[in-house]
């Protein structure tokens, strides 16, 4: 059976690209083969037209032009015999993801850009779209995925050092600390990620917390880098403790033992 635009039923279609590759359709996985998929990924992640010769460089950068458009007629082919609304709109030489289609990466980088560029997080539904785990397709290694993997990456990880800061100002500590958390999971020797904790811990009040961690950071770039925490994050802890003895009690917080 084939769908139209005008079914209204394209906005139950969702492309997953965080963590793993999947189409959904009312709550039922869609089976594409490798080509289909990459296609799909590729264009979703444009969010834009793009022509179908760039489309076909990109894909399948080793062909030969005329088989690399062979190839791309075949797998839009495939795509149009899916059941389920349409996934791609073709328009002459250029082609899209409908739409329609929501793509949960896209709503990441949207939130990410929000917070950074407004300084606005939202709700708690926010929050948890910005601290869901899972890189841009991890095992996909194409040259247009890995620079795509690495800017949403960066992007989300200041985001999420942006929003703790955010919801620390509006003594919504938990959440803030959620928010830095998620930041040191996804990069552990991200100095800037780890000092956001430690910023909520001390905001809280939490000393003991905020050392424990300031400790735990110390120890993973010492094992992995063979280096010592910046200035910055050694100072963090100067309120704590008369001028005199600051810097014996920076260099006891950093033991682990």
């Amino acid at each position: 059976m084939g769908w139209t635009v005008s079914d209204g039923r394209a906005t139950g279609l969702r492309v997953t690209l965080l963590g793993e590759f999947a189409v959904t359709w009312e709550s039922s996985r869609l089976k594409l083969d490798r080509c289909t998929q990459r296609l799909t990924a590729f264009l979703a992640l444009r969010n834009c037209w793009v022509r179908r010769a760039v489309t076909a460089v990109a894909l399948w950068p080793d062909a030969d032009p005329d088989q690399g458009r062979a190839a791309l007629r075949s797998a839009l082919a495939r795509l149009r015999r899916v059941d389920a609304p349409p996934l791609l709109e073709e328009a002459r030489d250029l082609i899209r993801l409908h739409p329609a289609v929501a793509v949960d990466a896209r709503e990441v980088f949207q939130l990410a850009r929000r917070v950074l560029d407004h300084a606005s997080l939202g709700d708690r539904a926010a929050l948890e779209t910005l601290c869901a785990r899972g890189d841009l397709l991890p095992e996909w290694f194409d040259e247009w995925v890995v620079l795509d993997r690495e800017q949403l990456r960066e992007l989300r990880l200041h985001a999420l050092e942006m929003a703790s800061t955010l919801l620390t100002a509006q003594g919504r500590m938990a959440e803030a600390a959620q928010a830095a958390l998620a930041a040191v999971q996804a990069e552990p020797l991200r100095e800037s990620a780890a000092r956001a904790l430690v910023k909520v811990h001390l905001a809280e009040g939490n000393w003991g917390l905020a050392i424990t961690r300031y400790r735990a950071y110390c120890q993973v770039i010492r094992q992995e880098l063979g280096l010592d925490p910046s200035p910055q994050m050694r100072t963090l802890f100067d309120h704590l403790w008369p001028p005199a003895e600051r810097p014996l009690a920076a260099l006891a917080a950093a033991r682990a033992g």
